[in-house]
């Protein structure tokens, strides 16, 4: 599993594919939408509404529907 990172602002609206860790079903890639800020300080906090729900332990890691781009610091 990824370590957690920092990242830059993600924007409202942006469609993400989240990491397979975050459900059991590591076959089925995993879609939704930043729709809200639930936080904001050193770190930030989003609302994702997913396509389809879940059940997970984990906290949040974004990257772009096409896997192409992840707003991380270090990246």
């Amino acid at each position: 599993m990824n370590q957690p990172t920092l990242h830059k602002p993600v924007s409202v609206n942006t469609r993400i594919k989240l990491p397979h860790y975050f459900s059991s079903d590591k076959d089925t890639p995993l879609f939704g939408t930043v729709v809200g800020i639930a936080s904001m300080h050193v770190i930030f906090n989003y609302i994702v509404l997913l396509d389809k729900p879940i059940q997970t332990n984990y906290g949040p890691e974004l990257k772009s529907e096409d896997g192409k781009t992840n707003w991380r610091l270090d990246s």
